[in-house]
């Protein structure tokens, strides 16, 4: 079997572009898999079953020394036959992460996410792609466990804010229901909990939790100005440290949000709903000096 029939088979079955959010690791995977089945598989052979030149330069676009240009995207779907879904998404996914401007990635995300949704194999995936695709779903879930619930679209769109058509918060409870966080009660003719309990299908696990993540900060973002600052608490802190103090701060984040939710479900008088993001990431990494 020659080469280049390895990677597109690959393609095929193992390492689809569509389980990624960046081009880069896309292409480190498929590599990492061509070396898996071909003995002393190079970078050179990498280049050249993808259709350009025997050189280095997949090696560049894995390391993000070089960009992976519409043009070059389009010949690496050209030599591995991507068709369909598989093809518009990862033009997408390229031109999304080449893309600055706001207003076109977003753009370009929700197109990453309606292809990804045509590719999903389970109705659950699906409802779980469209759960994590919109702010308000989670918002939602959490006013159906409020002693004052109101099973009308009219009464959950006036409480919450920024407000939501009553048609939205419709299709949220049928949402809801399905993916089984809620069920209707016919003694009291309305929705009541069932569980609370994330658990999704690992098919939408990154596109799914990155676009929940991007509407939280974005939602955060957007309180600064909407929101009273009594109401309210934003603060950032930057700090430098190391490697060690690094994961332990990490280790810290995640018990801190495991004592939020436990708090949180000690609560009897439920009256608020409050949307807690906690970011930490890099902003720059200096090598030490060799001794």
């Amino acid at each position: 079997m020659s080469r280049r029939k390895v990677l597109k088979e690959i393609v095929t079955n193992e390492v689809k572009p569509t389980s990624f959010i960046d081009y880069k690791p896309f292409l480190n995977s498929l590599f990492a898999g061509a070396k898996q089945k071909l003995e002393k598989y190079t970078y050179h052979e990498f280049a050249e079953d993808l259709g350009f030149s025997a050189s280095n330069i997949a090696h560049q676009f894995i390391r993000g020394h070089r960009k992976l240009s519409a043009k070059a995207a389009a010949t690496i779907v050209k030599s591995l036959e991507m068709k369909g879904n598989e093809r518009r998404y990862f033009e997408a996914l390229v031109d999304y992460c080449n893309t600055t401007t706001p207003a076109k990635r977003e753009q370009l995300f929700q197109k990453m996410i309606s292809e990804k949704n045509q590719v999903l194999s389970s109705d659950g995936d699906k409802d779980w792609l469209e759960y994590l695709s919109e702010w308000y779903h989670p918002v939602v879930k959490e006013l159906v466990g409020f002693v004052s619930f109101k099973n009308d679209p009219q009464w959950i769109s006036d409480q919450i804010k920024p407000r939501i058509r009553p048609e939205q918060a419709k299709k949220s409870l049928e949402l809801l229901e399905r993916l089984n966080f809620i069920e209707f009660d016919p003694k009291i003719q309305s929705y009541v909990p069932v569980s609370t309990d994330l658990s999704t299908g690992h098919e939408v696990r990154g596109i799914g939790f990155t676009r929940y993540h991007q509407k939280m900060i974005e939602m955060g973002r957007e309180s600064l100005a909407n929101v009273a600052s009594r109401a309210r608490d934003i603060s950032a802190t930057t700090v430098s440290i190391d490697e060690a103090t690094f994961r332990r701060l990490k280790s810290m984040i995640h018990e801190f949000n495991e004592r939020i939710i436990a708090e949180s479900k000690e609560c009897q008088q439920k009256d608020r709903i409050y949307q807690i993001n906690i970011q930490f990431f890099p902003f720059a990494t200096v090598e030490k000096d060799e001794d």
